[in-house]
């Protein structure tokens, strides 16, 4: 076949070139397909376990948001770093190097940030739920340390407001009594007597508005607290009971595609090239 025949689309043309050149593509699937199955069938069945984490969060009051106290890639990084890893391998009293471990862990996010899926993987159902439980449990028990130093000041804040408050109101509760008992006194000096009233009701006023800030900034603490959320576990790993494995049906029509584009591109190639050579001989004639 001449290299003009690869000019314009004739079907006939093609088919004839593949039809010619099928050893190849009969090699080309044979050696896919063989390669496909000696690795599904010599690679163990992996199973997964998964546990689910809610990520712990500060509520911010004046952007009305919530804060994560710490983010997506910082989440992975830290599962899957040495020390963490380390540290699981000492909990869980297995045999192995932080490299082998970390080849079994994966950590997803999902909803924004907000949850966090820690996946395990092993050949054994048992270590893939253990592994699992213990990443989620280390990772949840530590960094809630951290959520809960960035929200002990705001409890604080809280407790300080309450007993100001509190103060206060038993300041107000003296000084209305003093208010009352001047009025019903009688005094020969009524300038002082007046005086007197007149500073005690601007103090109880400005007590009133000072309650009424305090009231205000523990509402707003209040809410902090209520829409913040520290770190837990939503759904701990559960035991798997088949492995994650793609359907071996599946996995051989991909592989017979695959196949079959790749012999059927070298067949072309193949053509072309011990054609091409003929072509320049006749032209040399």
């Amino acid at each position: 076949m001449s290299s003009q025949n690869f000019s314009g689309f004739n079907p006939r043309v093609y088919t004839s070139i593949l039809w010619r050149r099928k050893w190849i593509i009969a090699v080309v699937v044979t050696f896919v397909f063989a390669g496909v199955l000696c690795s599904r069938f010599s690679t163990p069945p992996l199973y997964e376990s998964r546990s689910i984490i809610e990520i712990g969060h500060v509520y911010d009051s004046l952007d009305r948001d919530n804060k994560r106290v710490i983010d997506w890639l910082t989440t992975r990084e830290i599962v899957t770093s040495d020390a963490f890893v380390s540290e699981a391998i000492k909990k869980l009293g297995w045999d192995t190097d932080s490299a082998s471990l970390k080849k079994m862990i994966e950590v997803e996010n999902q909803e924004q940030n907000i949850i966090t899926t820690i996946i395990a993987k092993s050949a054994s159902p048992e270590d893939a739920q253990k592994l699992s439980n213990a990443l989620a449990g280390q990772f949840v028990e530590k960094y809630n340390e951290v959520y809960k130093s960035q929200i002990e000041p705001v409890e604080q804040d809280v407790q300080n407001i309450k007993e100001t408050l509190d103060g206060e109101n038993v300041l107000i509760t003296k000084t209305e009594q003093t208010i009352e008992d001047l009025s019903e006194g009688k005094s020969v000096d009524k300038e002082a007597q007046e005086l007197k009233l007149s500073l005690l009701n601007n103090a109880t006023a400005a007590l009133y508005m000072s309650r009424k800030d305090l009231l205000l900034e523990a509402a707003d603490l209040k809410s902090i607290l209520a829409k913040s959320s520290g770190f837990k576990v939503i759904y701990p790993a559960t035991l798997p009971t088949a492995p994650n494995r793609q359907s071996l049906l599946v996995l051989l029509v991909t592989a017979l595609f695959v196949s079959f584009v790749l012999g059927s591109i070298l067949a072309f190639a193949v053509d072309y090239w011990l054609s091409f050579p003929a072509a320049g001989d006749k032209k040399g004639k």
